[in-house]
């Protein structure tokens, strides 16, 4: 809010309307500051309309999918995102004996160790005295807010957005994104929605190694182009191999 009062003081006479745009983590920011900072529209960029604890269940499901494994094991290892979940929420106050219990009972499972997720991996590493006595101090220095609700912020979004998102974007898996994004549509708000295939987080190609593993290469095209014309008012046409859902 306070880089729009400046930017607006720089440019004062020389701009036509004014908008935020947010990538990543700023798709939760930018909407909170909208009212506020009076912005004409919004601009969001391989971002996230769910939780901070619902993009790590979502980044375990897919890291496990891409390893290969199943429906059973995701929905094992749902289990374990919703009790740490609870952990964090909680101020460790809730959840530690579920999480002994889920460590013990799964523990030596090959994709036990293999699950990493914004937060999850390092709590199942973890033993819950440990957690209960210390929590986790570089986690907890950052005084994140768990009670935000993105979809409640953006309710009260009044301006058109655009939403572009990365399809195969493993750390910010879009998929429920996307739906409550055109839940929020069907009920009357102005929101378009682009997905940009074969891009990753940071909307980035890349190649993909036999292991899974991928290699970063080029901002997908047509990504910045469609973010530029938004900017100015508009976007038609063609963006590289994006599609509006």
């Amino acid at each position: 809010m306070a880089a729009s009062r400046e930017a607006r003081r720089l440019a004062q006479g020389r701009y036509g309307r004014f908008g935020l745009i947010g990538v990543s983590q700023g798709s939760w920011i930018a909407p909170l500051a909208q009212v506020r900072a009076k912005a004409d529209f919004l601009g969001i960029g391989y971002g996230l309309a769910v939780d901070i604890t619902e993009q790590d269940a979502a980044q375990v499901a897919r890291e496990l999918q891409d390893k290969g494994y199943g429906g059973d094991v995701v929905a094992k290892a749902r289990m374990g995102t919703d009790i740490t979940a609870r952990i964090v929420k909680s101020g460790y106050q809730d959840g530690l004996d579920d999480l002994s219990a889920f460590q013990w009972q799964f523990g030596k499972e090959p994709w036990f160790s293999l699950i990493k997720g914004g937060y999850t991996g390092v709590l199942l590493g973890m033993p819950a005295e440990e957690l209960r006595k210390h929590g986790i101090p570089q986690f907890d220095k950052l005084g994140v807010d768990w009670s935000q609700d993105p979809v409640q912020a953006l309710r009260q979004v009044a301006v058109p957005q655009l939403w572009a998102l990365a399809e195969d974007d493993r750390q910010a898996p879009p998929a429920v994104s996307v739906e409550r994004l055109a839940a929020l549509r069907s009920q009357g708000q102005a929101i378009s929605i682009y997905l940009f295939p074969q891009a990753d987080h940071g909307m980035r190609s890349y190649v993909q190694a036999p292991d899974g593993t991928r290699k970063p290469t080029v901002i997908t095209p047509g990504f910045y182009d469609l973010m530029a014309d938004w900017a100015k008012g508009g976007a038609d046409g063609a963006y590289g191999q994006a599609y509006r859902k």
